[in-house]
């Protein structure tokens, strides 16, 4: 099976063009008000985590890396980038829109342009983050378990989408997002 090329939105879009001691572009990330987690039963959708343990420990280290530019959301050696199209998608836009309102707890009038960010070493965790300019960019959420735009792994043969199960599985995990602020100091 051949592999699939990545696909990176921001191969063509200009950034300030200045590397860190790795050779990754650099820019300002903020994650401000995303290192929150919610649960919508509604939406399938839950981004708190079950333990402490080795994929906690793996989402805090990948944004430690981010803040401190040892890797670039816009470096396509470490994340695949689309456009998130939510247009004649209205199940789609209502999940953001929920999401969006209960991570910020504020009142979303309309939902930004989005890029999700797929980490490609653990594809699941999925960063949706809004370019505010030429080298800055807001972290809105961040998808844990790939549930916002549920798609099968084919890398793992899956066939079908898991979003119901992986929801299940999920549901009652109670680690927030926020230890991962608190620890990291952001």
């Amino acid at each position: 099976m051949q592999k699939k090329k990545q696909y990176n939105a921001f191969k063509n879009i200009k950034t300030n063009n200045s590397r860190n001691m790795f050779g990754s572009p650099t820019c300002k990330i903020d994650f401000g008000e995303s290192l929150k987690s919610v649960n919508i039963e509604m939406c399938m959708f839950t981004n708190y985590f079950a333990n402490k343990k080795i994929f906690y420990k793996f989402v805090k280290k990948n944004i430690n890396d981010i803040v401190n530019n040892r890797i670039s959301l816009v470096d396509s050696n470490f994340f695949e980038t689309k456009l998130v199209n939510i247009d004649n998608d209205f199940f789609l836009e209502l999940k953001i829109e929920n999401i969006l309102k209960l991570t910020t707890e504020k009142k979303v009038r309309t939902i930004p342009t989005l890029y999700k960010f797929k980490e490609l070493n653990n594809k699941e965790l999925q960063y949706y983050v809004e370019k505010i300019d030429v080298d800055n960019f807001v972290v809105r959420f961040i998808d844990l378990y790939h549930l916002v735009i549920p798609a099968p792994d084919y890398e793992r043969g899956e066939t079908r989408e898991h979003s119901k199960e992986k929801y299940e599985l999920h549901k009652n995990d109670k680690i927030n997002l926020s230890e991962i602020k608190k620890e990291l100091n952001l």
